[in-house]
């Protein structure tokens, strides 16, 4: 079993909301914790139905994805209707899901503008059985002849080399090259620090094709923790060209990290 207890937002603007099918109306697809997500919404009999798919398929294997989420109901002009769910995903048929049922009537009168709305998801994963982690891009568990010192986070130790280390951050320049004790050690530890994100921030550092929707905040807490300039640049190219994240979390990202090239994408948010 895998703890996560992270969250990301999914958002679907529903357009003509007076024509809207009995069968569901599917969203964008969104990718996090290696696996597909997607927004559907229906209207049946009295109600406006919003469907949170979790598109793992059944497959072989028994899996679940543990979950609390909020759906949110916005119109345009700024209300808002919310209702929490607790649910847990599980490989039990084609595709697993859960719904929530609003009035019809009432979501018409309050929520829609010019017919249209929008949704709002936000989903807090909290355990994961039996799906596969995204793939490691680079092994940094063996010493080589370019490696110099070992990084211990957590059980895992790391082998890397200081210089190219020290090149791409601040905070490891000073400690690896500084007046401290770490300096001449030839383990070095490191607290406070998940590995799985430490090893997306390292495969970033040596070039790789790491960055997702569902690594990009863990890989910035590490970017701000270590003074990494270069890959806080690589982060905001990611966001601005590659990212599916809605324009709520990039904006809160930028503010966050003082990204303001992404900030300046979205000037009339």
């Amino acid at each position: 079993m895998t703890s996560h207890s992270k969250q990301f937002v999914l958002t679907q603007v529903v357009y003509d909301f007076s024509k809207l099918p009995t069968h569901y109306r599917g969203g964008t697809k969104r990718q996090y914790a290696n696996v597909g997500w997607q927004i559907g919404v229906a209207k049946r009999d009295q109600y406006f139905r919003v469907r949170l798919f979790c598109l793992q398929p059944k497959g072989d294997h028994p899996w679940s994805i543990s979950t609390n989420f909020i759906i949110r109901v916005l119109s345009v002009d700024g209300q808002h209707l919310t209702n929490a769910v607790e649910y847990t995903f599980a490989g039990e048929s084609t595709y697993s899901f859960c719904y929530y049922d609003f009035p019809s009537d009432t979501i018409a009168k309050n929520f829609v503008v010019e017919d249209k709305l929008i949704i709002e998801i936000t989903v807090a994963i909290g355990s994961i059985t039996g799906i596969k982690k995204p793939d490691v891009l680079r092994d940094f568990n063996v010493p080589s002849a370019f490696t110099d010192v070992a990084l211990k986070v957590g059980e895992k130790k790391f082998f890397v080399s200081k210089v190219y280390l020290a090149t791409q951050s601040e905070s490891f320049q000073s400690l690896l090259f500084g007046g401290f004790k770490e300096a001449s050690q030839a383990e070095v530890e490191l607290k406070e620090v998940d590995p799985e994100a430490f090893q997306i921030f390292l495969e970033l550092i040596h070039i790789e094709n790491t960055l997702t929707d569902s690594n990009i905040e863990d890989v910035l807490i590490l970017v701000d923790k270590f003074l990494a300039k270069n890959i806080a640049h690589l982060c905001e190219e990611f966001l601005i060209n590659k990212s599916q994240h809605c324009i709520r979390t990039k904006l809160r990202i930028a503010a966050q990290y003082n990204f303001k090239e992404l900030k300046a994408r979205f000037p009339y948010s």
